[in-house]
């Protein structure tokens, strides 16, 4: 079977449930969902806006709102998509395909910048970066082994470091954001058909892969057996089911 064939058949699955099913297995879903341990330590939620027969995201947002996380919601623009942190649902508006998205203001949008916990006013170059580190050893219990660890000379914190690709400077590795994928199918390995745009796989893909934990939503009978994918195709780290959580591997 095609993607487009496996499309075609689980839209018509979802368009067949009941109002109260649906309702039902979102609210499993939204469940399952607020009591993970991803769920709890993150600060920062990325989800989609449920549309039509989706799983619905409307009380995973407003849980998320009321347990103060920065909730950030996409927005398909010419390039693909971007994502907005709103405070309430009041403001999302209907896109021209009905989905209700974010207004575009750039104080809004996320940049990787926003993860960056250092007080330094102004980081410039990486030399300025890597000479406010000093390099101690220390013995690994476990494998009696000396290893380095870096630790700030500003704050006199460990510090674990990623190069950032957007702007060659180094964060801290300290990843709380949590991305809910929409899909029309999965497997148990994280693979995914979502609707053919790959809006997701691109973003997924200008960020370090641990960036994100991403968590797919599914319908139980959206979860196929095995799905070909592509090199390009970003997995799952996990999939919520109304009865089950996949840990994909």
């Amino acid at each position: 079977m095609s993607k487009e064939e496996i499309r075609k058949e689980l839209k018509k699955l979802r368009n067949l449930l009941s109002t109260e099913d649906q309702k039902s297995f979102s609210d499993a879903i939204c469940d399952s969902l607020i009591q993970s341990k991803e769920y709890t330590s993150c600060s920062h939620l990325f989800t989609f806006v449920s549309f039509g027969s989706e799983i619905s995201t409307l009380e995973i947002i407003r849980q998320a709102l009321i347990n103060h996380k920065r909730v950030y919601i996409p927005k398909v623009e010419v390039h693909g998509i971007e994502f907005y942190e709103i405070h309430s649902l009041d403001g999302l508006i209907p896109s021209k395909f009905g989905v209700l998205e974010p207004v575009k203001q750039e104080e809004n949008r996320y940049k990787v910048i926003e993860m960056d916990k250092e007080t330094d006013k102004d980081r410039e170059t990486n030399t300025n970066k890597e000479a406010n580190i000093d390099k101690e050893t220390y013995i690994d219990k476990e494998t009696n082994i000396e290893k380095e660890t870096n630790r700030d000379k500003g704050t006199n914190r460990d510090k674990e470091l990623y190069m950032d690709k957007a702007t060659n400077l180094y964060d801290e590795t300290k990843i709380d954001n949590l991305m809910l994928l929409p899909g029309l199918a999965f497997d148990p390995t994280g693979n995914r058909i979502g609707y053919g745009a790959g809006y997701y796989d691109r973003y997924l893909s200008t960020y370090p892969p641990d960036h994100f934990y991403k968590i797919a939503l599914a319908y139980d009978f959206q979860i196929k057996e095995k799905i070909i994918a592509s090199e390009y195709d970003v997995k799952a780290d996990a999939i919520l089911t109304p009865t089950r959580r996949i840990q994909c591997w």
